[in-house]
């Protein structure tokens, strides 16, 4: 809504409601659950996600380090063990569509040939469609990225304290937003709650 007025002959144009929508924050999802406190004991972080990447090694060894930070001597044994994965699939750069990317055209399509222009609707392949907008990188196209935390003793294994986070985020913002969705985490640890998580703007 633009409403416009006067003041000592300026003209001064007042924009409301839009400057709320343009400043608000990205944000996701964090929950966490206690079941025995964790306190200040020294824990083992657990190195067994399959197929771990860089992105889960970098947060991996941040959360190493805010463990240390709130109290919690990190080692290669400890009273509780510390399991943390990380799922976030990085978005596909998007091609130019064409043959070249095996998508179908007139003569590969199977039902078509010089003789017989109408394909086999049996066979027939439909086109595929780009599903981004012209412009926009894989980079900078969002996905969820999600990291759960379980806390558990040794030896028995019961659970003392679960989290997951979710942020809906671009990959080059990917390790940034990690941080600090482990960051919202760890001060919630022994704690159970279920809000909104920042995720940057």
């Amino acid at each position: 809504m633009i409403r416009s007025f006067s003041v000592l002959g300026i003209s001064v144009a007042l924009v409301l409601g839009m400057a709320t929508g343009a400043m608000a924050q990205n944000t996701g999802r964090i929950t966490t659950k206690s079941y025995q406190p964790v306190g200040k004991q020294k824990l083992q972080v657990d190195l067994t996600q399959v197929d771990a990447g860089e992105l889960y090694r970098e947060l991996r060894d941040y959360l190493k380090e805010q463990l240390e930070r709130r109290g919690n001597p990190v080692g290669s044994s400890g009273a509780m063990g510390v399991k943390m994965q990380v799922a976030y699939v990085r978005p596909i750069e998007s091609g130019r569509i064409g043959p070249e990317r095996d998508l179908p055209s007139d003569n590969r399509v199977p039902g078509y040939s010089s003789n017989s222009p109408i394909p086999d609707s049996r066979s027939f392949v439909p086109e595929r469609r780009n599903p981004y907008a012209p412009g926009v990188s894989g980079e900078e196209r969002t996905n969820p990225l999600r990291i759960n935390l379980t806390i558990y003793r040794e030896g028995g294994g019961a659970v003392a304290w679960t989290a997951e986070a979710t942020c809906a985020v671009a990959f080059v913002n990917a390790k940034d937003v990690g941080r600090a969705m482990i960051d919202q985490l760890i001060a919630r640890l022994d704690t159970s709650v279920s809000l909104a998580a920042e995720c940057g703007s």
